[in-house]
């Protein structure tokens, strides 16, 4: 299970690429990468482009945006390396463990993505309650995203077809010993002999005669 290792390292790597990117009337106004969800931080929310996504006057106006460490993101990191090491170490028959954790980690990606809105909303908009952002802005998940989702549904498929594949190698080859061990007349190649053949020598010959003129004598004599 090499390979579903592999993919999910490509998740870990997803998460330095852009996740999300927040929107207001198809004007981008910031991205957000997986990594600030994880660690948290800043992000720059320019005010003068929600104006200009709403038609409206532009204002020469930006707001630094925090961006809170969400709980969804920290889980699904964590998930990502603890099927990284699981993969590595885990024996054939436990091939199941990475896959419900891959189908874990594709469940809390999605409640991430269906989150987000609120998570963004929560800005100082320093526009007081007249102005929600929630009814203008709008979040659209980026490549990064896509790339962790796709990962994980690539790593659950690998891991059970490879597990079911040498599962069922083990159990072939373990019926094979079993049918070798419980016939006693089960012989292996290696063990087997071939039956010798039995050839008489001149002094077997003689001994065979000598015995025949010993047993012929006394019949002799009684009929003279």
């Amino acid at each position: 299970m090499k390979i579903s290792a592999i993919l999910y390292a490509i998740v870990i790597l997803a998460f330095f690429m852009p996740f999300f990117m927040v929107s207001c009337e198809k004007t981008e106004l910031l991205r957000i990468n997986g990594i600030q969800l994880v660690t948290g931080g800043e992000s720059e929310l320019k005010m003068d482009n929600v104006f200009a996504g709403l038609g409206s006057e532009n204002k020469e106006d930006s707001k630094s945006q925090k961006i809170n460490r969400h709980p969804m993101a920290i889980i699904v990191l964590a998930i990502a390396i603890i099927s990284i090491v699981l993969c590595l170490v885990l024996p054939n028959k436990l091939y199941f463990i990475p896959v419900l954790l891959s189908i874990a980690g594709i469940i809390c990606l999605h409640l991430l993505k269906n989150s987000m809105l609120g998570l963004v909303a929560k800005a100082d908009n320093s526009m007081g309650d007249a102005f929600d952002l929630t009814k203008v802005l709008r979040v659209t998940p980026l490549y990064g995203f896509w790339v962790a989702d796709f990962a994980f549904i690539v790593a659950a498929v690998f891991s059970l077809l490879t597990g079911r594949r040498k599962m069922q190698e083990e159990r072939a080859f373990a019926y094979q010993q079993n049918d070798m061990f419980s016939d006693p007349m089960a012989v292996s190649p290696e063990d087997y002999m071939p039956p010798t053949e039995y050839t008489e020598n001149e002094s077997d010959v003689d001994a065979l005669n000598e015995d025949e003129e010993a047993t012929e004598e006394p019949e002799q004599n009684k009929e003279q």
